[in-house]
């Protein structure tokens, strides 16, 4: 038997000491970037809205170029943060004319292409980006077929079969490389199974072989497509640990070894109470934070090590969390099941001396955004910061880390602030030069922080969009645009196209747009390698609606949730409910629609039959818009 074992990862931990209010500044940093996918619900105030001239839950038979775009509407004070959060009761605002037209980094080669709509009489001008399909990472085996299994290897399942009697080897390509198991895991032999396969869009393709001894694996594969998925499963067949390797990833032209890292597969949403003192790789922690997601009951306290952990949420959800402690000012921000999250904490005497300094006089009901911008994990100087719908510019910090009215764009820390930020969900991109950072969206809420970290991207991945007519049989794929919230960014899509995204995009929102069809919104982030949005026809919805009996109303929205095994539980907004209640409309597509969704930021909780854990999702819902969430169990994503 062999025994791997991973190197555990260390914990640094530093005590705070005593800062006056100016000596703050010089040991101020910002933690590594933080990645999301899905929106939580936040306090009370006005978000982002799209606003059409179009009666609500109407179908979108002409679009013009002006309806795309809304009007800055007023915002109203809310509570403090002691008392109970308020929800935001406006959908998303988009500041189409706010932010200009900028260009986006991308591999080369790169063509864009203009492509005209017309709308209403009106043509407008769209771009359209495309990229060349990238070349896979792979090292040819010296032999024409696959090494048979060594005494090592067992229990990983092979199913290539090897040159037998005389037959041909199987068509394709030979990939090799290593498997390294980390966080805490170890092999222990018996039932366990180390197994490695390649996945084209969630299913399972061709499986190889893992040399234990040797760390390394074989597989041979029709294409350079997909992911290669590597697992580790207990004697029940679960799933302990999972890492993979995506061939849409890889640098175009280039050849290395390939080398896939097995982590602990997620469970819950955990990380770490850190302090905005913390500098460099020195961190300082945050014992006894009190944490809560939205709409779960539970609260939960950082331990000595400022380690945090919600249990019994799926790795597949994304929460807001906010976070209080002693001598800190409240903290709001997104978490995700999928990573090891770092929430960021910032003491009053900061937060005091930034206000003094500035002479920026707050009010109980303003939040404050505290944000940095990096390149290959270093801070990033010259950069412009540019938030959506806000009149006041940023404070940018000097290289003594002094806020300093006179600077127009990042220093050498890349560090910028907003101060008296109206409570809601903003939209926040920085641009150098041509190149930008994706639209990203922040939670605000009265009296909180909201730690932001921006990455400007260095390569551009590929993802696949398409959007489908839910309702045909079979569903079929339909023309339209893809719009992303806070920037210039419109796909024309007919069909299926492929688009360019930064790989380290934060949580984006896109509505997907189609003649006759109500908007599809969906939540996603750099980590997606496919965007489908399905789409409902007005007439074939207002079927499902008269065949159940239900009343709409037109000021609401409505949630499509898609599944493919039944739901023991759903809870919306921490209410719940089932298939029999008045708003729960369930379809034969495997679906589940809700309607009269109250505008703004909603949470869904559900568990699905055969699922451990509970998914938590968010959704920003508006008038006349349809938001989707994907419940369905697919391996390989």
């Amino acid at each position: 038997m062999v025994t791997l074992v991973a190197r555990m990862p260390t914990v640094l931990s530093h005590a705070a000491s005593a800062v006056t209010a100016l000596v703050f500044v010089n040991t101020l940093a910002y933690p590594t970037r933080i990645s999301f996918s899905r929106v939580q619900n936040i306090g009370g105030g006005v978000v982002i809205t799209l606003e059409r001239s179009s009666p609500p839950m109407a179908a979108l038979e002409d679009i013009s170029a002006e309806e795309l775009t809304a009007p800055v509407s007023e915002d109203k004070p809310t509570k403090d943060h002691h008392a109970q959060p308020e929800r935001l009761v406006s959908g998303i605002r988009l500041y189409h004319s706010e932010i200009g037209t900028k260009k986006v980094v991308s591999a080369e080669p790169l063509r864009i292409s203009r492509h005209s709509i017309e709308f209403q009489g009106v043509v407008s001008e769209f771009k359209q980006r495309s990229i060349d399909p990238v070349s896979a990472i792979s090292v040819p085996l010296p032999t024409k077929t696959l090494a048979q299994p060594q005494a090592d290897s067992h229990p990983s399942l092979p199913v290539q079969k090897q040159q037998e009697n005389g037959r041909k080897p199987i068509p394709g390509t030979n990939v090799s490389g290593e498997v390294d198991l980390n966080g805490g895991l170890a092999f222990t032999g018996g039932a366990q199974k180390l197994t490695i396969q390649r996945y084209v869009k969630g299913q399972a393709a061709e499986m190889g072989t893992i040399h234990l001894q040797r760390g390394t694996f074989e597989i041979r594969v029709a294409e350079k497509t997909g992911r290669l998925v590597a697992q580790m499963k207990n004697e029940k067949d679960e799933v302990l640990g999972e890492g993979f390797y995506s061939f849409e990833d890889s640098p175009p032209n280039i050849e290395e070894h390939i080398k896939i890292k097995v982590y602990a597969k997620s469970t819950g949403i955990n990380g770490q109470a850190i302090s905005a003192y913390s500098f460099s790789d020195q961190k300082i922690v945050v014992k006894g934070a009190k944490l809560k997601l939205d709409d779960l009951d539970t609260i939960v306290s950082s331990d000595e090590d400022g380690v945090f952990g919600f249990s019994g949420i799926s790795g597949n959800s994304v929460a807001l969390v906010r976070a209080t402690a002693t001598e800190y000012i409240p903290s709001i921000q997104f978490v995700s099941g999928s990573q090891n999250n770092e929430v960021l904490m910032y003491p009053k005497k900061m937060v005091d001396s930034l206000i003094n300094i500035t002479e920026e006089k707050t009010k109980a009901t303003d939040g404050l955004i505290w944000g940095k911008v990096s390149a290959n994990g270093k801070p990033l100087s010259g950069v412009t910061i540019e938030l959506a719908g806000l009149d006041t510019d940023p404070i940018y910090f000097n290289a003594l880390y002094l806020p300093d009215k006179k600077l127009k764009e990042t220093g050498a820390n890349g560090m910028f602030a907003y101060l008296r930020v109206p409570p809601g969900l903003h939209q926040l991109r920085a641009t150098l030069s041509e190149k930008n950072v994706d639209g990203v969206v922040v939670p605000v809420a009265s009296g909180y922080v909201s730690p932001v970290a921006l990455e400007i991207p260095q390569i551009l991945k590929e993802v696949k969009v398409g959007f489908r007519d839910f309702g045909a049989k079979p569903q079929t794929l339909l023309s339209g645009i893809l719009r992303a919230f806070g920037t210039e960014e419109i796909h024309d899509i007919k069909g299926e196209e492929i688009i360019s995204m930064s790989p380290t995009r934060l949580l984006s929102f896109f509505d997907g747009i189609v003649k006759n069809f109500y908007p599809g919104r969906v939540l996603t982030a750099g980590k997606r390698e496919e965007i489908e949005i399905p789409m409902l026809e007005p007439n074939w919805l207002q079927e499902k609606i008269n065949e159940s009996g239900h009343k709409v109303d037109p000021n609401k929205g409505a949630i499509l949730l898609q599944i493919d095994s039944p739901l023991e539980s759903l809870n919306v907004n921490g209410k719940p409910m089932t298939v029999t209640d008045k708003d729960v409309i369930e379809v034969e597509q495997k679906g589940i629609i809700l309607i009269n969704v109250t505008s703004g930021v909603n949470t869904i909780l559900s568990k699905s039959a055969g699922k451990p854990d509970a998914d938590m999702n968010i959704v920003v819902s508006d008038p006349g818009t349809v938001s989707v969430i994907d419940l369905r169990v697919v391996s390989g994503q």
